[in-house]
């Protein structure tokens, strides 16, 4: 098959489309100004997805698929890249067999992003609608924001979605992060652009380890609202101080992330941190720290050389070592006591006069020889921790010699 019959089979099939949707869209690159153009490549793929899932959402229209458009204009040695004017837009439009087409600009001047777009008719070249987003920041929230309001203002010339009516106003809120709630019912998260009937609605935003805002908005009838949330994160503070005074300067690790030089002080969201100080000549130290809301908080970390740790390590051992051996002679002394106890009681019952003194020695030479075998069995147990310890400082010792 070759290319001018894969062509035309491939328009009659859009043709098709047509008589299965009341609109078939066309979304052509947007010209980058003051922008790179992968950033600009990057803005009309997501304005392309978010046209059609809304097309998808009202079925009232359909948009063309890139690679589709691709195809027909290399057979037609035509290239969508630079047309911006209506003129261009129709020719290709009509190439393409598409009854709207979307085109426009990205641009950058300073921090300030900027996203011009307008849909044409193919039919009678008019403009059909227009649309602008100025956004001063991230180049995310163009990304996400933008080309998600870009979407809806476009297709309001062909669907009934996005488009208010007499009956109603229409509220954008930009909540970047947050939960969205309108009248206490959830919403959507991070951007939200909604039909209300004219009156007095409250949005509220949450996120998580932010304060909640709450705002009023007065719809009107035929109006556009925008209402922009920017949360305040709620935090605590925490100063981290390191000894001795030579480990001064210690790196500062917060959750594997290094965050500056010690003595430093932190303004953190509440919740729980894993806090690590690094100096070239002592041994890293880590510790988890709860940051508490509007809480002040010193951390010290004591840093230690690797010979003060290996000491460190000989007082530990020398401790448990002394103490297992006081425990083991405590132990087995009380077993040999409660030995010669439950001697004694078995030869008084065996002495015994009467049936009432035999039957209580008994039970008192039973209890001695439970209690007998209970101490020694720890006894035991702490002698073995005495030899435990006894080793572990010994190899400790020879470590600092």
């Amino acid at each position: 098959m070759n290319y001018k019959t894969f062509s035309k089979i491939l328009i009659l099939s859009i043709s098709f489309s047509l008589l299965l949707s009341d609109t078939m869209i066309a979304v052509l690159d947007f010209e980058s100004n003051g922008i790179n153009p992968e950033e600009a490549s990057t803005i009309t793929d997501r304005l392309r997805l978010e046209i059609t899932q809304l097309c998808h959402d009202s079925g009232e229209c359909s948009v063309m698929d890139r690679d589709q458009m691709e195809q027909i204009l290399e057979e037609q040695i035509l290239q969508q890249s630079g047309c911006v004017s209506n003129t261009c837009m129709v020719e290709i439009g009509e190439i393409i067999g598409v009854e709207t087409i979307i085109g426009g600009s990205i641009g950058k001047v300073g921090n300030l992003y900027s996203i011009n777009a307008h849909g044409v008719s193919v039919q009678t070249g008019e403009i059909l609608n227009f649309a602008s987003y100025d956004h001063e920041g991230e180049f995310r929230q163009l990304l996400t924001a933008g080309t998600r309001y870009i979407a809806y203002k476009l297709i309001e010339s062909v669907t009934t979605v996005g488009g208010n009516t007499s009956e109603t106003g229409t509220l954008w809120i930009n909540a970047p992060g947050c939960d969205i709630l309108l009248n206490d019912i959830y919403k959507g998260k991070d951007y939200i652009l909604i039909e209300l009937v004219p009156g007095y609605s409250t949005v509220k935003a949450q996120k998580e380890n932010h304060y909640t805002v709450e705002k009023k908005v007065l719809i009107t009838e035929g109006e556009e609202e925008n209402i922009t949330f920017e949360l305040l994160p709620i935090q605590g503070n925490i100063s981290i101080f390191v000894n001795p005074l030579e480990a001064a300067n210690s790196e500062i690790y917060i959750g594997n992330r290094f965050e500056g030089l010690a003595p430093k002080n932190f303004s953190l969201l509440i919740g729980q941190y894993d806090i690590e100080v690094k100096h070239d000549e002592f041994l890293s130290q880590k510790k988890s720290i709860m940051v508490n809301q509007n809480q002040m908080q010193n951390i010290y970390f004591d840093l230690k050389t690797y010979r003060g740790s290996i000491q460190q390590h000989i007082n530990k051992w020398e401790k448990r070592k002394k103490l297992s051996l006081i425990g083991t002679v405590a132990f087995i002394g009380a077993g040999l006591y409660f030995q010669q106890s439950g001697n004694d009681y078995f030869n008084k019952y065996k002495a015994a006069e009467n049936e009432h003194d035999a039957i209580a020695y008994r039970n008192s030479t039973e209890q001695a020889d439970v209690t007998y075998t209970i101490c020694i069995g720890v006894g035991a147990t702490l002698g073995v921790s005495w030899l435990y310890s006894w080793v572990q400082e010994r190899k400790y010792r020879k470590r600092n010699d």
